[in-house]
């Protein structure tokens, strides 16, 4: 089964192993399951760190190292453009 695992969880799991959120994330990383993870993720995984831990930031490396071995990441869509001016978007 495929497991899309969120910043969240993320943070919490690299914080607090054993943690309920760090034992979630190995039952999704782990055979039969495949931990998904998206690229824009990990980027708020570092902003969040940089600015609420930046004593931890050894902890989230750690973590980083173990997750992009574990898991598969996935690119995050791009935002889609609006519609042109005057574009009739109502059904």
């Amino acid at each position: 089964m495929k497991i899309i695992i969120d910043s969240n969880i993320l943070i919490s799991a690299s914080l607090f192993p054993g943690s309920v959120p760090a034992q979630a994330f190995e039952k999704a990383a782990t055979y039969p399951n495949t931990a998904l993870v998206c690229d824009y993720s990990i980027d708020e995984m570092r902003r969040t760190y940089n600015k609420k831990f930046p004593h931890k930031l050894h902890v989230l490396e750690a973590f980083l190292s173990v997750l992009l071995l574990t898991a598969e990441i996935i690119a995050t869509p791009p935002d889609e453009e609006p519609p042109p001016y005057g574009y009739d978007v109502s059904f």
